[in-house]
């Protein structure tokens, strides 16, 4: 995952996505301080069309029945994923080896398939 030959294993992005999950801490020890995490999962640039980039991570705004999802996500090249989402308390990791291609497609298949498969609440305020 990642540009300039970041080398990582399906294990090792649901790592960094349990870090991030977790506020920046792995165990009991704080390793990204909370406040980076955060910041780096809010808009720090708005995209035509929804959604949004923060610092290395896409935020991606869908609908699943009816309901507003926003999911950040760390991209990499080739169309590796790790999808958060806090809500629904779910980190997924995928895989794939679309290099130099159109990518895409491991977010459109976690958007239309494995969401579409959830039972949605809505949030109470």
């Amino acid at each position: 995952m990642g540009a300039s030959g970041l080398r990582l294993t399906a294990r090792d992005m649901l790592k960094f996505g349990i870090l991030y999950h977790d506020e920046g801490r792995w165990g009991d020890q704080q390793i990204l301080p909370r406040e980076w995490v955060h910041d780096s999962l809010a808009p720090a640039i708005n995209r035509r069309g929804g959604g949004a980039y923060g610092y290395l991570f896409w935020l991606f705004d869908f609908s699943v029945n009816g309901i507003g999802m926003r999911s950040p996500a760390a991209v990499g090249n080739g169309d590796q994923c790790i999808f958060l989402d806090q809500r629904n308390d779910l980190i997924i990791v995928s895989t794939a080896g679309h290099y130099d291609k159109d990518v895409g497609k491991n977010s459109a298949l976690i958007r239309d398939r494995i969401y579409q498969s959830f039972r949605f609440e809505p949030t109470r305020p």
